[in-house]
């Protein structure tokens, strides 16, 4: 239950991380841009209009690609925080 928590806590970071980003540099994130995502889920249109992915797969595939990468990138870096504290315990 610990590595799912720690694993569902980067996979949450990082997409608020690329939410964030994509707000920063707005309409020039051209491939996937995160922040499309929170406005279309608030009901409101994007400004950056629709990204590459959105384009090709609409909004759910979108959506659905956005929630698959973060959650590989939370899979991934909580291995390697488990693997740390594995190496390093207290």
């Amino acid at each position: 239950m610990k590595a799912l928590s720690i694993i569902l806590a980067c996979s949450f970071v990082s997409c608020l991380i690329m939410v964030v980003i994509d707000y920063l540099i707005g309409p020039k994130a051209q491939f996937l841009n995160a922040w499309s995502i929170v406005e279309r889920l608030m009901g409101r249109t994007p400004i950056a209009g629709k990204s590459m992915i959105a384009e090709k797969f609409g909004s759910a595939g979108e959506l659905i690609a956005v929630l698959a990468i973060h959650l590989l990138l939370g899979l991934i870096i909580g291995s390697l925080i488990l693997h740390w504290l594995g190496r390093h315990p207290k």
